[in-house]
């Protein structure tokens, strides 16, 4: 079972997981991890965790999908408002935890204070890439100020466990397989700005979009193929 961690308001996380049909994968949502039926104890296998309300076995997870960089306050509606920002602070270090310890693979594990790991900054990006001999775009931030906004990029790379989802070059393809492995990403979203070999990285992050290429990956990824 693959067990996708998502916000509640996750529209393509819960197509995806319908997608999959029942048995194959579960949505994690904030409201599951105030249920009871978690059953996690340090340095011990096996246990139990809630998702879609139901307590399920630890030992059946094929495979973890985090689609979130944090639990926050405004998604605790069952929460009394004072007790809100303590609740996620708390469930967001309860995941982080259990995702970074968990023997099944996670995609990906937490990083960089975020649970959706390695929670790199855009200029992080570029200079692992260009540490790694990678020509990338420059870019530039006032501070205080946020990023000027990018050109979309013309190519996408998406690298899942070391394999390219659908059809790109394969330079871009070495580069962006090359830039997970040294990110420590097995889940990984890497935009170019050509889609030839002449391609500069312009960024990347660790959630693509779930389109369906995607998702009939991370069925291969979870044994469901």
């Amino acid at each position: 079972m693959l067990v996708v961690i998502a916000a509640a308001h996750d529209e393509e996380a819960a197509a995806a997981v319908a997608a999959w049909g029942d048995g194959r994968a579960v949505l994690l949502q904030p409201r599951d991890l105030s249920q009871p039926g978690w059953s996690l104890m340090p340095g011990k296998a096996g246990g139990s965790f809630v998702a879609a309300g139901q307590t399920i076995a630890v030992e059946a997870i094929s495979g973890v999908l985090t689609r979130r960089l944090a639990v926050y306050p405004q998604e605790l509606d069952h929460v009394t408002p004072e007790d809100r920002v303590y609740v996620a602070a708390e469930m967001t270090a309860l995941l982080t935890w259990w995702l970074g310890t968990l023997a099944a693979p996670v995609l990906n594990r937490p990083g960089g204070g975020a649970l959706c790991g390695p929670g790199f900054r855009t200029e992080q990006w570029l200079a692992l890439a260009a540490a790694l001999g990678m020509a990338v775009v420059p870019i530039a931030r006032a501070v205080p100020g946020p990023l000027p906004p990018a050109a979309p990029p013309a190519a996408e790379v998406v690298v899942v466990a070391g394999t390219v989802v659908g059809m790109v070059s394969s330079a871009l393809a070495k580069r962006a397989c090359r830039l997970a492995r040294a990110a420590g990403a097995s889940l990984l979203w890497a935009g170019f700005d050509d889609s030839g070999r002449r391609g500069r990285l312009v960024t990347a992050h660790a959630m693509p979009r779930l389109a369906p290429p995607l998702i009939e990956a991370l069925a291969r990824y979870a044994g469901h193929s």
